[in-house]
């Protein structure tokens, strides 16, 4: 590959493949038919967007890299009642500063740029803290229309750009074009990034919140499509079609149009049920058990085979100290 030669990431959030298409999505369809399509590419497990950010950046799954949930409880974090909120770059730069090992246990894609003198760029849409994992030890390659990082030039290239109103940050059309937006004006034209990612939120939101295949998920698909289109539009006007790679990923898709209630929800029907006193803190789709001594093996089985009695849960894995010692489970190892 010629040394000159740049690269560029667009992530679309919660992309299946089955969801582009040559009528919703023709910009990416005819990318896919133009390019090389990677036909076996997998999501990490837990497929959630924190998680799969931090594999993508680093090249190495949960188990090496060791985000294991969009929130985490970790002993010890100073913040939150010790609750890790990895969408909010804060708490990611208060675990850097407070904590005996970093927040990822992994270099980063910045990270290995870096010590081979090239340089990453981010344009995100998605929560500051998901934009911020790609390179949190260069912050100030990294604009996204949340945060800032606290750092000055940060807020001086939103202001360039010209920040969406507070009021329109909750809404996700906004922030998506502003980062199409921030890639186009302030990274391409800059020779010195040699690779750029933009992430765009979308569809993922949509899908969450009204379900795959809702008109509120086809509208993101739409939007999604034409923010490719206008990048694709950009680079042909800077002329680097030849001098550019360009890659469109996802990190993970959705399974289910039915919205589900929250785990914590369900263990309080479980403790409910049993008469119990709240033992058990959720997250995700993860259990901690907060009572003063070790859980009792009956008692994990008991709860384990309610699990698996309810028909939304699949696999239930248990720490390694237990999972030998209780019939179904499969170890986190």
């Amino acid at each position: 590959m010629e040394s000159n030669r740049r690269v560029l990431i667009i992530g679309a959030d919660g992309l299946r493949p089955d969801n582009v298409s040559r009528d919703i999505t023709p910009t990416c369809w005819r990318l896919a038919q133009e390019g090389t399509l990677f036909s076996s590419f997998h999501s990490a497990y837990p497929s959630a967007t924190r998680v799969c950010t931090s594999t993508l950046t680093t090249g190495t799954y949960p188990g090496r890299h060791g985000v294991f949930a969009n929130r985490m409880r970790v002993a010890g974090f100073p913040l939150d009642e010790q609750w890790v909120q990895t969408g909010n770059d804060r708490h990611i730069r208060t675990f850097n500063e407070s904590m005996n090992e970093p927040f990822l246990l992994q270099p980063t894609l910045g990270d290995r740029m870096q010590r081979n003198g090239k340089t990453l760029a981010v344009a995100a849409s998605s929560s500051p803290g998901a934009s911020f994992i790609w390179n949190m030890n260069v912050p100030g390659n990294v604009v996204n229309p949340s945060s800032d990082c606290e750092k000055p030039e940060l807020a001086h290239k939103a202001r360039k750009l010209g920040l969406p109103r507070k009021e329109d940050l909750s809404g996700n059309r906004d922030k998506v074009e502003w980062a199409t937006k921030a890639l186009i004006e302030l990274l391409l034209p800059d020779p010195d990034y040699d690779c750029m990612v933009l992430w765009l939120n979308e569809p993922d939101t949509a899908n969450h919140g009204h379900g795959l295949g809702s008109p509120q998920a086809i509208e993101a698909l739409r939007l999604v499509d034409a923010c490719v289109a206008e990048v694709l539009s950009a680079i042909d006007r800077l002329g680097l079609n030849d001098r550019l790679d360009l890659m469109l990923i996802s990190d993970h898709g959705h399974s289910s149009v039915q919205k589900q209630k929250p785990l914590s929800e369900w263990l309080q029907q479980y403790e409910s049920e049993r008469g119990l006193s709240e033992r058990w803190l959720t997250s995700d789709y993860y259990l901690y058990y907060q009572g003063e001594d070790v859980p009792d093996t009956a008692e994990l089985q008991h709860l384990t085979d309610w699990l698996y009695a309810q028909d939304w849960c699949g696999l239930v894995f248990a720490h390694p100290d237990y999972a030998n010692s209780l019939s179904g489970v499969i170890s986190m190892e």
